[in-house]
């Protein structure tokens, strides 16, 4: 009788310990044009120094649905998609100080969000070949781009490459 008992108690008060107020953040990525981006990668952290949370792909419509389950706070959601030189703007190289991330803040009175999410600008894209001067073979090489700023990108390509840059920035 006194396990059943003990049984009981620790079973009805375990919904106590488990109802943490739970979130969920939804929304659509869009160019610089409002046209909807498909395949982007969208993020939730809680900032951009931190650990990104979650992650999920926006749909053909530039949709995305975390699908809940997120703790009540401040989010920045943000997006990239490389493949299209949408760059990564947690990285101080492509980052425009004038832009704040998306902001995602979940309440208790309010534990749903839609989040309008824009790509922003494109990164210009470079391409060519690392190839030694006396024999013209490719070589492998780290390439690396400063801003004016002093923030840079390295990249380690193998013959040829593609490197994104912000426009605006001169590079050094």
């Amino acid at each position: 009788m006194k396990h059943l008992l003990a049984r009981v108690l620790a079973l009805t008060g375990l919904p106590l310990f488990c109802q943490i107020p739970k979130g969920h953040i939804k929304g659509t990525v869009t160019d610089q044009n409002g046209n909807p981006v498909a395949s982007a990668t969208v993020y939730a952290a809680t900032d951009f120094e931190g650990i990104t949370l979650r992650s999920v792909k926006s749909n053909r419509n530039g949709e995305f649905d975390f699908r809940g389950a997120f703790n009540l706070g401040t989010y920045n959601i943000y997006s990239l998609k490389e493949t299209d030189a949408y760059p990564d703007p947690t990285d101080k190289f492509y980052a425009n100080p004038k832009i704040e991330a998306a902001k995602a803040e979940l309440t208790e009175d309010h534990p749903s969000v839609t989040v309008a999410v824009s790509m922003g600008q494109k990164a210009a894209v470079l391409e060519g070949k690392v190839v030694d001067s006396a024999s013209g073979n490719p070589t492998s090489a780290r390439l690396i781009f400063l801003d004016e700023d002093g923030n840079g990108h390295a990249v380690l390509p193998t013959a040829s490459i593609v490197c994104c840059c912000r426009r605006g920035k001169t590079l050094l």
